[in-house]
């Protein structure tokens, strides 16, 4: 079926070209409709198919072998459809697959992410009981240093007294009633020497205690620190 109208010489040409001939492709830019797409189409109602008979010399007719090939590759297009159905099909099961993962690894990540969260809150908590634990302990330091060099001035004082003492025992040791009143006060600066020199234990005692609590604090606090 052609759009255009031929010439007479045109219906000519083509009727004494025969029935087989391909001289309509000479005219593929005026055709509508060709006669191998009739012939492909689905046939519907009581349709058969009738022998042409050919002249001898139009048994070298291409039109059945470019029927056969026009089928043949109409079967390799429907298989090569249905194997790109068959991919189609695993690739959607695989990108399921992979939506599934996705999801689930999305989910994962989330709780993840509150667990980071979580434990982003407890480390800054402990960070600053740390901080604040480090204060206390570093004041508690200042304060025991104090008090020790305190303790030091006075033990410096009382060395210092008991030379004296000493001395003026010596100067007295000619004068027997002096000795005595000088062995009375000799007594007492002894007991105060004690005293002091008690005092003086004590609070050594009581620094090496805590500088002892500070490093087990700072080990504790470390050891934390890397646990979170």
């Amino acid at each position: 079926m052609f759009f255009k109208k031929f010439s007479a010489e045109e219906v000519r040409a083509m009727f004494q070209a025969g029935i087989c001939s391909d001289i309509e492709k000479t005219y593929n830019n005026y055709r509508r409709l060709s006669w191998e797409t009739v012939i492909r189409q689905t046939r519907i109602g009581n349709v058969q198919l009738l022998d042409v008979a050919v002249s001898e010399l139009d048994r070298t007719c291409p039109l059945e072998e470019s029927l056969v090939s026009v089928e043949n590759e109409l079967a390799e297009a429907r298989r090569e459809l249905g194997t790109l159905k068959e991919r189609l099909n695993r690739n959607e099961t695989e990108i399921s697959a992979v939506r599934h993962k996705l999801d689930q690894t999305q989910t994962e990540l989330n709780v993840t992410q509150t667990d980071l969260t979580q434990t982003q809150t407890q480390l800054a908590t402990i960070q600053s009981e740390f901080n604040t634990t480090r204060a206390d302990l570093e004041q508690n330091l200042n304060r025991t240093e104090t008090i020790l060099e305190e303790t030091k001035s006075e033990l410096r004082e009382a060395q210092t007294e008991l030379q004296v003492s000493i001395i003026r025992i010596s100067e007295t040791e000619l004068q027997v009633s002096i000795i005595r009143i000088s062995e009375t006060e000799l007594q007492v600066s002894i007991i105060r020497i004690s005293e002091t020199e008690s005092i003086s234990t004590n609070m050594s005692r009581e620094l090496k205690d805590t500088k002892t609590e500070l490093r087990l604090t700072r080990t504790e606090l470390e050891i934390t620190k890397t646990n979170y």
